[in-house]
């Protein structure tokens, strides 16, 4: 991921989004962020500093229609309470011209892996016990769905709005890569027509660099799709959705005691939802409907190659 210092955020020279932000937090301290945005494809995180020591993180969402960080404050105000994510400090807009939404957490400080096949040993017992209290709680007004095909469709609903502005604008290749997606998405839907599904409260988007390992655990990040989905589902998004790699390692154990089918079939479900939206930040990012820092920094040859190892894999995994 390309790295480079931000000179505005929608438009607003840096130093005045810093300086709202500065406003917005709860620290007396000499307020400063970051120029350079931390990891991360779907939004814009910046880390703050009270004179010179990280204390905070200002999330910036990749369009400025459709937030809604009331719902992401609720959440982490829920479950900071049980020490699974870090508490969240504020939400609001700033800007004259346009509205920017912003959120406000707590810095979670800690070890990051870039490789899902690295968490072993007692980082990966930290991770199943904070996802195992995760499953636990009830989140208030949180989506549920009862079945994989349920929540197959719902991934997939988004992109359905968008696919009529796919075919103005990109060439032949592209959209035969979606025109195989379509279909690969049918026999997804055959293929996990009878699995079995024990839906609990799960993060949703569980990648390696939303879990930070902590000396007393693991404190998870970006927890805006969680929801009520199978609870094996987190574990099987994690590795699948890997960005260094394809697969688990034969000597890991995070498999233990899951059936053969069943991984699998979560397998299948996953790629559907990483496919499906590296599908919709092409299309925005190419109507300008996303950030323009966060197009420069990830890029779109990245996605379009992470894009085509993806859909290539989701269609291996449907003849084994």
């Amino acid at each position: 991921m390309k790295t480079r210092a931000v000179q505005s955020v929608y438009n607003l020279p840096f130093s005045e989004f810093q300086a709202a932000i500065a406003s917005e937090v709860p620290y007396e301290g000499q307020i400063t962020l970051s120029q350079y945005p931390l990891g991360g494809w779907s939004s814009l995180n910046f880390l703050g500093f009270e004179d010179g020591i990280p204390k905070f993180i200002a999330k910036i969402p990749p369009r400025l229609d459709g937030t809604d960080f009331q719902k992401l404050y609720s959440i982490h105000d829920l479950l900071s309470q049980q020490d699974i994510c870090s508490q969240p400090l504020g939400i609001g807009e700033i800007g004259d011209d346009q509205k920017i939404p912003y959120f406000l957490l707590e810095y979670a400080e800690g070890k990051i892996y870039s490789d899902p096949n690295d968490i072993r040993g007692e980082h990966f017992n930290q991770l199943k016990h904070t996802l195992w209290k995760l499953n636990q709680l009830e989140i208030p007004n949180a989506r549920k769905y009862n079945e994989g095909s349920e929540y197959v469709n719902w991934i997939m609903s988004s992109l359905k709005l968008k696919h009529a502005k796919w075919k103005k604008r990109f060439d032949n290749d592209m959209i035969d890569l979606l025109n195989q997606f379509w279909s690969n998405v049918e026999g997804v839907h055959q293929k996990i027509s009878e699995m079995d599904w024990n839906p609990v409260t799960i993060h949703g988007d569980l990648y390696e660099r939303n879990i930070v390992f902590q000396d007393n655990g693991v404190s998870l990040l970006d927890l805006e799709e969680c929801c009520v989905a199978d609870m094996f589902y987190d574990l099987a998004y994690l590795f699948t959705q890997s960005y260094t790699t394809s697969s688990i390692e034969e000597n890991h154990f995070v498999k233990k005691g899951i059936p053969k089918d069943h991984w699998q079939n979560l397998e299948l479900i996953a790629l559907v939802s990483v496919i499906s939206w590296s599908f919709k930040w092409l299309i925005d990012s190419a109507f300008e409907d996303v950030e323009p820092n966060l197009v420069a920094i990830v890029g779109r040859s990245t996605v379009v190659d992470y894009l085509e190892t993806k859909t290539k894999l989701l269609s291996s995994f449907l003849i084994r």
